[in-house]
């Protein structure tokens, strides 16, 4: 019996070396060739350490304004990396080490997440794997070489702090600076504010009101502070608090013709954004004339539905009613702001990357569900959801460079 019990251990670590083997694959080429030429926060956190909000002249996704080129995007990443920069240099900050240091960080933030609402332990791996492998983070880690990609990994992690923080001790003041912190680095992380409200006034139900009242003023202190200064930085760097610079970005040229028709957001948007977030498959291309030769996986994405489709055991969530509701609501909400927004994500590749502005408090829904629905259906689009993504970031490639061998 013992040996018996050793050799499952034995089969459990093996299998866990092969999955990390694997993750590790799936960034390897971007991972040995980063450098920090190629990340805007990067020349942002230079700019702040000579004393400058603008950055050097840029040919896309930069915001001209007056003369000068700005980073348009919230400026939490661009802090984050201060340090880095100021020992190393520009070249020498390795962005997606550092990313890959976060995502350590986030697999023991998120398994105490999981504790704390009491998941089973033996399903704890399984949402951990769902997560990491079976969504858009892994795509977004292997290109955060570049700036978009990097505020998606700094969000999520701030999130994450943020949610466990409110599932532990619920010390407001501190689940406000790291949700300050995530909206700061992705402004639709803003909807995940109701969720936190609830989450840190339900938690603390058994103290006294005056408690849980001056905790939520913490709370709305700390994220008004961080907002305020926000305002701050745009009017200082545009002239008007309210601008963040993103009409002034050089957009490339499928959006900029869609901006100058519709503008930033335009219910025009929402029948190509609906399909490609919940009803696109996953869909690979050819080349012109005779598709013969694959040339990459769509870079509009794979849906929800189809790439990560585990996520919808969320709608069997039991817990406390508020917190549920809260969560749903915070959802729907980041949702429909993508639905009417000019953009999907694009560049992607399979999973929709806009997901993990929501897909953190959407686990949280998942966590809650998963000893409620059927087992063998639930890892089974957890396991489907990962060789998906091996097949777009890794098989793909190779089949591509087979192809074209074969193909002439």
């Amino acid at each position: 019996m013992q040996l018996s019990g050793s050799n499952g251990i034995q089969k459990k670590y093996l299998l866990l070396a092969v999955l990390i083997f694997v993750f590790i694959a799936g960034i390897w080429p971007q991972l040995k060739n980063d450098t920090g030429d190629l990340n805007f926060y990067v020349h942002q956190a230079d700019a702040f350490l000579h004393g400058r909000l603008d950055i050097a002249p840029q040919k896309y996704d930069t915001a001209y304004y007056n003369g000068k080129y700005y980073v348009p995007y919230p400026p939490v990443p661009a802090i984050l990396l201060l340090p880095f920069v100021a020992i190393l240099g520009i070249a020498g900050t390795k962005v997606m080490w550092i990313s890959l240091i976060l995502t350590i960080l986030n697999i023991f933030v998120l398994r105490d997440v999981f504790n704390r609402l009491n998941v089973k332990k033996e399903l704890v791996p399984w949402l951990l794997v769902a997560f990491f492998t079976g969504t858009a983070y892994w795509m977004v880690l292997r290109y955060t070489s570049t700036v978009y990609y990097f505020a998606h990994i700094v969000s999520v992690s701030a999130l994450l702090l943020s949610i466990r923080e409110g599932f532990g001790k619920g010390r407001g003041w501190l689940a406000g600076l790291f949700l300050a912190m995530a909206i700061l680095s992705r402004q639709l992380m803003v909807y995940s504010t109701l969720f936190m409200i609830f989450v840190l006034w339900q938690q603390s139900k058994d103290k006294s009101n005056k408690s849980r009242l001056f905790n939520m003023a913490a709370f709305f202190t700390v994220l008004g502070v961080f907002f305020f200064a926000y305002l701050g930085f745009n009017y200082v760097r545009f002239g008007n608090p309210l601008d963040t610079g993103y009409m002034y970005i050089q957009f490339t040229p499928f959006l900029k013709l869609r901006i100058e028709k519709y503008g930033l957001f335009n219910i025009a948007y929402v029948p190509f954004n609906f399909i490609n977030l919940f009803l696109q498959g996953f869909h690979v291309n050819f080349s012109q004339p005779l598709l013969l030769r694959i040339v990459d996986v769509d870079h509009f994405g794979t849906s929800i539905t189809f790439a990560s489709p585990f996520v919808f055991a969320a709608f069997w969530a039991k817990g406390d009613r508020a917190i549920i509701r809260a969560a749903w609501i915070s959802i729907c909400l980041a949702i429909l702001h993508v639905l009417f927004y000019h953009n999907n994500g694009w560049y992607q590749i399979n999973a929709h990357r806009f997901t993990l502005d929501f897909l953190p408090v959407l686990m949280v829904l998942v966590a809650l569900s998963a000893q409620y629905v059927h087992q063998k259906l639930f890892k089974f689009g957890i396991i489907y959801s990962l060789a998906l993504n091996i097949f777009a970031l890794l098989l793909v490639p190779l089949l591509a460079a087979v192809l074209k061998f074969i193909v002439k």
